[in-house]
């Protein structure tokens, strides 16, 4: 049949060689029903195919349209799938040939995943790339457009903000700068000030203030002019005792 004559040219190792390139069999093909079958390769999964015709394909295509549908069913219904949900869509007849499939597909690099047969599910990782349907470029475009305008408003959004935070901390630097400019004016206008005042000589205080660099012995040196003796009505004191 002609869906026999085609689809056998690219079974086995030339199903490897066309992985990938199956847009362009597509195009050079006019039967529409081998057309079908390497669409259902590129990009689609077994339940393209009627099942009456399934009996025409070469067991290697397949087998590996089985393991491709494993991944289309993942891109529609989730990374977890129960046992159930791929018995049907994978046209499988019981719960070990399920896995046996599972774990063909990891093996050959079509996916990685995970079973769970208590639970009767399956958890699909990470899946290999396939060919885009040309039918769905136009809605995968538009979203890529709602994406990028949404990721664009929130760049936009953020800068906005980071600039008005970068106002905000370059004032209160600004701010900051001010005030330490005006404690060190005002630091050195009192150091000034003390510096033109000071105690008198005669142990009078001047109409000044001390400066602070003033030492203490020279604040302490008219009191110390006396010996530590000092007369207090006639008497005398010395180390303590009055003298007679």
């Amino acid at each position: 049949t002609p869906i026999q004559i085609s689809v056998m040219s690219i079974s086995a190792s030339d199903l490897i060689q066309y992985k990938g390139h199956y847009g362009d069999l597509i195009e050079k093909t006019n039967c529409l029903e081998t057309r079908a079958v390497i669409a259902a390769l590129a990009y689609g999964s077994l339940t393209d195919i009627p099942e009456e015709r399934m009996k025409e394909l070469p067991q290697e295509v397949l087998d590996y349209l089985s393991r491709v549908s494993l991944v289309n069913a993942v891109t529609t219904h989730g990374r977890t799938l129960s046992y159930d949900l791929l018995l049907s869509h994978l046209r499988l007849p019981s719960d070990s040939s399920l896995e046996s499939l599972v774990i063909d597909a990891i093996y050959e690099g079509v996916c990685q995943a995970t079973m769970d047969s208590a639970a009767r599910t399956i958890t699909v990782s990470s899946w290999s790339a396939r060919e885009c349907d040309p039918s769905k470029i136009g809605s995968m475009v538009s979203i890529l457009d709602q994406w990028m305008n949404r990721s664009t408003e929130v760049i936009s959004q953020a800068s906005k903000k980071a600039e008005e935070e970068d106002s905000k901390l370059a004032a209160e630097r600004e701010q900051e700068k001010m005030i330490k400019d005006e404690l060190l004016a005002a630091r050195v206008a009192m150091e000034e000030e003390y510096k033109e005042g000071g105690f008198g000589k005669g142990g009078g205080r001047s109409n000044s203030r001390a400066t602070p660099m003033q030492s203490l012995s020279e604040m302490l040196m008219p009191l110390g002019s006396n010996n530590g003796r000092m007369r207090q009505g006639g008497g005398r004191f010395r180390g303590g005792r009055t003298g007679k």
